[in-house]
């Protein structure tokens, strides 16, 4: 692997069906322990599997490499300091446990399982807007979960708050510690496309487009939200952020990847990430007004439900003051130029801006 480190790192893996509550579970147990000081990060482990032409993510294929991802990010964070690892996700129901390989570092793992009584396993699916027509399906995978070995804590009756704080006292360290700063490899040297820009400006909504045409063309491409993968504590360190950011490129290169598209608020983060290789930056535009408008509609609609959303239930006044906040970056990214094409979002569809992306960087200016 790229990177060593020589402590023992514990991680708890929470896994279940769709709708257990494993992410938001995962996410306040990462929280409590921000909250206690300790030295820990987190990460949903489908992040770390987006890996197409969609064939690819059929079976036990991505299952593997979401595991060899996870182990890289482990080892990675580990060599800059990671005493605790939170993950949150599915793992593969025919193994029943996650695997995560060998590596450079030693991981004490402990798997938890949530799961809940089938009435209410279908009520928080269908409330978070899941389709009626895969109820059978997750009804299946529930009660095939149910036969498993793994240690269960039921959540049928039990507010996210307290099934957290039960998993932090029984399975986690709340060891302190410093991040350090260890000799990090760049990223992986494949074609990237970098997608950034203010806050709501539809980066998500276009990247995954594009990744999903690329996809559709039968090109084996990779899609990292980058702020997905800095989620640590004490505090924020840009330098471990680009060293998890680079060693996920490096596990979709050793998968197969040809290129990679990246949606990130950070575009120099991700440049710094790959050192020498210059990656195709594109900035996402938009109105004030627009901005303004899709905050507001984030604060009640937020479909992906990632894992430290500041949008997703935002009150009129903190909608106002992101909104602020996000004119006044789309300012300074305008002013910049430090990007190969800028695409102005206001009244385009995706599929219009990925028309327009593939444009560009086929006949730069």
């Amino acid at each position: 692997m790229d990177t060593v480190a020589t402590v023992t790192i514990s991680a708890l893996w929470i896994s279940g069906a769709p709708g257990a509550g494993k992410t938001t579970t995962g996410w306040r147990v990462f929280q409590l322990l921000t909250a206690a000081g300790a030295n820990a990060g987190y990460v949903d482990i489908d992040q770390l599997g987006l890996l197409g032409p969609f064939d690819r993510l059929a079976g036990a294929a991505p299952h593997v490499v979401k595991a060899e991802n996870a182990r890289r990010l482990i080892d990675t964070l580990g060599a800059h300091g990671l005493r605790q690892m939170v993950i949150s996700g599915v793992v593969d129901p025919d193994l029943g446990e996650p695997r995560l390989g060998p590596g450079a570092t030693t991981i004490d793992l402990t798997h938890v399982r949530l799961r809940c009584d089938w009435p209410e396993l279908r009520r928080r699916f269908l409330d978070r807007g899941s389709g009626p027509d895969a109820l059978a399906d997750l009804e299946e995978l529930a009660r095939h979960l149910d036969r498993g070995p793994a240690d269960t804590v039921d959540t049928t009756s039990r507010d996210v708050d307290e099934v957290a704080r039960e998993l932090v006292a029984r399975h986690t360290s709340t060891r302190p510690g410093r991040w350090s700063h260890a000799r990090s490899v760049s990223a992986a040297p494949l074609p990237t496309t970098v997608i950034h820009g203010a806050t709501a400006v539809g980066k998500s909504t276009v990247g995954w487009e594009l990744v999903r045409r690329r996809w559709a063309a039968g090109r084996a491409t990779a899609y990292i939200d980058v702020e997905q993968l800095g989620f640590h504590a004490p505090g924020y360190d840009r330098g471990v952020h680009a060293a998890a950011y680079a060693a996920v490129t490096r596990g979709y290169e050793h998968a197969g990847a040809d290129d990679l598209i990246v949606v990130t608020r950070d575009a120099d983060l991700v440049a710094e990430a790959h050192g020498g290789e210059s990656p195709n930056r594109v900035l996402l535009d938009a109105s004030d007004d627009a901005l303004s408008a899709r905050i507001a509609l984030r604060s009640v609609e937020s479909t992906g439900r990632l894992p430290g959303d500041t949008l997703l239930g935002a009150t009129p006044e903190r909608q106002r003051a992101i909104a602020d906040h996000a004119r006044r970056e789309a300012a300074r990214l305008r002013r910049s130029r430090a990007h190969d094409a800028e695409i102005d979002t206001t009244s385009t569809t995706a599929s219009e801006v990925v028309d327009r992306i593939e444009r560009k960087l086929r006949t730069p200016d």
